[in-house]
């Protein structure tokens, strides 16, 4: 009798032990599905991410001839799409849906033309950061402290036109940096800061790319264009000449009013150069300078 129930209460604590480790274990098997689960969607998502990214960055290299004869054809297909179009607005006693269709499909022909030419156009970026290079480095060369600044970096221009902008803008900044920016001491004695600033900005102004470089150095000599011109006989002695076109001298060949000739510049034959260069761009340069107050 006393033997009962002492087995009655161990089956009792057996099976109160029993019945939560099951349920701890169903409980476990639970979470562990759960994250299984989740480690299978974040992984899903992670791949999925390094896809999009991977085919955003997806690049290919075509041929300029490709993307000209790209250009070409869809030029060929606007005007056709042009001429379709205005023989359906002439004739109005066509089907209205027509009208509608073509209006339609001249709009994605036009979309179709601007994507095509964006493709052959590629930011300016890239000549800056040569630029800036080539700052670095005559300023190291000159000994002069010069503060280099660009600006419009992501304007876009047709890729002919960034390859040929190049040659020019070095012979400027050259000629910024020797020419036109003071030594340290000069500059001191001007009553100007030690280091001289040279900015280049790119922009888009009524339909042009403008692009600009400006310097606080000292300026374009206009006596000594004037007595460089008379020697060499491009002007006669005591012409009134405006001082747009006094400037423009400095772009005939073999003109420079260099003092002595440097490794740099001074040959007179980067301005030439540079004047070739933007009118084989059907561009055209501008020239203002204050004496003493920079070009």
């Amino acid at each position: 009798a006393e033997n009962e129930p002492v087995e009655q209460k161990e089956n009792i604590t057996e099976e109160a032990v029993q019945k939560p480790s099951e349920e701890l274990n169903s409980e476990q098997d639970k979470k562990i599905e759960n994250i299984i689960e989740t480690s299978d969607t974040s992984e899903a998502n992670s791949a999925a991410t390094k896809k999009e990214s991977h085919s955003s960055d997806e690049k290919i290299k075509v041929s300029t001839t490709r993307l000209d004869n790209l250009i070409n054809m869809v030029g060929e297909l606007v005007i056709a799409q042009l001429m379709v179009s205005e023989e359906v607005s002439r004739n109005s006693s066509l089907d209205h849906q027509l009208s509608s269709k073509v209006a339609s499909q001249s709009k994605i022909v036009r979309e179709l033309q601007e994507l095509s030419l964006s493709m052959r156009m590629v930011p300016i970026s890239g000549v800056f950061q040569k630029m800036a290079r080539l700052a670095r480095d005559l300023s190291h060369k000159s000994e002069k402290k010069i503060n280099f600044s660009t600006s419009g970096d992501e304007t876009e221009l047709d890729r002919s036109i960034v390859d040929k902008i190049s040659d020019p803008l070095i012979h400027m900044v050259r000629n910024s940096i020797d020419h036109g920016i003071e030594t340290e001491e000069d500059r001191i004695k001007a009553g100007k800061k030690a280091t001289g600033n040279l900015e280049l900005r790119a922009f888009h102004q009524a339909g042009n790319i403008v692009i600009e470089i400006q310097d606080d150095g000292k300026g374009l000599d206009k006596e000594r264009i004037i007595a460089k011109a008379i020697e060499k006989g491009l002007i006669e002695k005591g012409q009134e000449i405006p001082e747009e076109e006094i400037f423009k001298l400095i772009f005939h060949a073999g003109f420079s009013t260099a003092q002595k000739i440097t490794s740099v510049s001074g040959r007179g034959v980067g301005m030439e150069v540079v004047r070739k260069n933007i009118e084989l761009l059907n561009g055209k340069i501008e020239i203002k300078s204050d004496q003493g107050q920079g070009t």
